[in-house]
């Protein structure tokens, strides 16, 4: 019988080390070779700069979705399988957060398209909050907050929100403004990714099954190599990828194919019950 403890316990320990080894890297040695210098200066991959509505942010909210459509759409057929109930409980979440993913990359790009700045200045930015009046705030804030709810929720979906998701989500919203732009990638990747990992350890030992093993596998492990390939490889073959489309795809596609082999398994056991 494999241990799946000390497997999922591995995986989640390898996403750990290796987001805070890269948020470290990026923000002391951003200058470094290690990293290619067409990502450098945005801290994203993004092919078709000059085209509208076909940039990278562009193709992300596309992908996306037409991802969390998809998703759903599985979800939604294949929820009351008996023995889905723990894969349930980690896509449900998952399909809003996706969502909630393309829109902010859509909401990159359309800066991008009117000029607006990535980050303001500090000056600025306390100016906006000493004088703004309530709703210019929740204008200016409320999508950063909404994002930072649904993906937030994602990786940790036992959490409530009004306990543990809310706070959270406010402190990372707040944090973000704070950010330079070209960390703004890699700020919301080593939050995510850490509070994915942090909250499914601590999860109690009889729940640290298949599932528990299996999804970090599926989808956090190789999304974390992905982020290195993005920020070292972008000029050599990435940009010609769709850029940091391949980031987000691996999302979506690493959370179907999670969900489907999730239900296969139980598929065959209730047919193998049934015999």
């Amino acid at each position: 019988m494999k241990d799946y403890k000390t497997i999922g316990d591995a995986a989640h320990i390898f996403i750990l080390l290796n987001a805070t080894i890269f948020a470290y890297a990026v923000v002391m040695h951003n200058e470094s070779r290690i990293f290619d210098d067409v990502w450098r200066p945005d801290g994203f991959c993004i092919s078709n700069k000059a085209v509208q509505y076909f940039n990278s942010h562009d193709l992300c909210l596309y992908f996306d979705t037409i991802g969390a459509i998809a998703a759903g759409i599985m979800y939604y057929s294949f929820q009351h399988t008996a023995g889905m109930e723990e894969a349930n409980e980690l896509v449900k979440n998952n399909i809003f957060g996706i969502f909630a993913h393309g829109l902010g990359h859509g909401g990159l790009s359309q800066s991008m398209r009117n000029g607006i700045p990535a980050a303001q200045s500090q000056e600025d930015l306390f100016d906006i909050l000493a004088n703004a009046s309530l709703l210019e705030l929740i204008q200016k804030f409320g999508p950063s907050l909404f994002f930072w709810m649904l993906l937030l929720k994602a990786t940790m979906p036992k959490e409530s929100f009004r306990n543990v998701v809310g706070p959270l989500s406010v402190i990372a919203s707040v944090l973000e403004i704070f950010v330079p732009p070209q960390f703004g990638f890699t700020y919301v990747q080593t939050i995510l990714l850490l509070a994915f990992s942090l909250n499914q350890m601590s999860r109690p030992e009889v729940e640290k099954n298949k599932i528990y093993a299996r999804y970090p596998i599926y989808v956090g492990c190789p999304l974390s190599v992905i982020a290195w390939i993005e920020s070292t490889q972008c000029n050599n073959f990435v940009m010609g990828m769709g850029g940091h489309l391949i980031y987000d795809a691996y999302i979506v596609i690493s959370t179907i194919i999670f969900y489907m082999v999730c239900w296969k398994d139980c598929f065959q056991s209730k047919v193998k019950g049934g015999m």
